[in-house]
């Protein structure tokens, strides 16, 4: 049931309000005790269950809030004592000009073959049932993304030498030399990735190679990566698309470490948004 307020109750709980929303300052908001508890305990009630939107548009300024119970008493009481909410309610004002909105990157949708992904699907079941109970493909995915973040991290900063032993001689030489003649010293510059920025890590295929006691697999990925970065002033994404071949030998007696035996950026693009 609601009470009906008296036009200075009216008057107080406007100005209270109107006191929150053009404040700086945490307020705390007070019922006065000289109203009927029933009024004190409809206007309690109207406070902590009004729902504001995220934001309030207030000429230049948007204005977050967050409302919190401090301290409180049980609504449904029945004691002949006024009842009293203290209720805490903070504002921060930010200029609207200040406020950035929040980048989105665009989402990649990509259907592989499903032929390609069951026949990987088997082969790396085959390799967990022969050659390593211990392999996980997620974790290997999440581990290929690290070397890939870290290869292009130190190739964006000229940095080779700290690559040997992350890649084979034969890879390292080869990367070098394609940064050297067929990258734009802008793609350099701008390679680096970190893991989230990699949007998918897709397995192509998976080579096994046994030479007597000797074994050896090979497992051939595709990434692709986005992220966001400025432009030429603007706002643009950044869109690469690399191949690369993970190399692990597991003769026995050998280190369990793979080795990124290819390398090679097939798309870089810049796209201005």
């Amino acid at each position: 049931m609601v009470f009906p307020l008296r036009s200075i109750e009216y008057k107080y709980m406007y100005s209270q309000i109107k006191a929150v929303l053009y404040s700086n300052y945490k307020v705390l908001l007070h019922c006065r005790p000289t109203i009927n508890s029933r009024y004190a305990l409809w206007f309690s009630q109207k406070l902590l269950h009004t729902k504001y939107p995220d934001n309030y548009q207030i000429k230049n300024h948007t204005l977050h809030h967050s409302l919190l119970p401090k301290q409180g008493v049980n609504l449904l009481s029945t004691s002949k004592w006024n009842v009293t909410i203290n209720l805490c309610q903070s504002f921060h004002q930010t200029p609207s000009y200040y406020e950035k909105k929040e980048k989105q990157i665009p989402k990649i949708l990509y259907l592989q073959n499903p032929l390609t992904w069951l026949t990987n699907k088997l082969d790396f079941g085959l390799l967990k049932r022969t050659w390593d109970p211990q392999f996980n493909e997620s974790e290997f995915r999440r581990g290929t993304k690290q070397a890939i973040s870290t290869i292009t991290k130190f190739v964006s900063q000229n940095m080779f030498i700290n690559l040997k032993g992350l890649l084979s001689k034969s890879a390292l030489t080869t990367l070098q030399h394609d940064v050297e003649t067929k990258w734009s010293d802008e793609q350099r510059r701008l390679i680096a990735l970190e893991p989230e920025d990699i949007q998918l890590a897709l397995p192509v295929k998976v080579h096994f190679e046994q030479i007597v006691a000797q074994r050896y697999c090979d497992v051939d990925m595709a990434f692709i990566a986005t992220r966001w970065m400025e432009h030429s002033g603007a706002n643009a994404v950044i869109f690469v698309e690399i191949i690369s071949r993970f190399h692990r030998n597991y003769t026995e007696g050998q280190f369990p470490d793979w080795t990124v035996t290819l390398f090679v950026v097939n798309r870089f693009d810049i796209t201005p948004r």
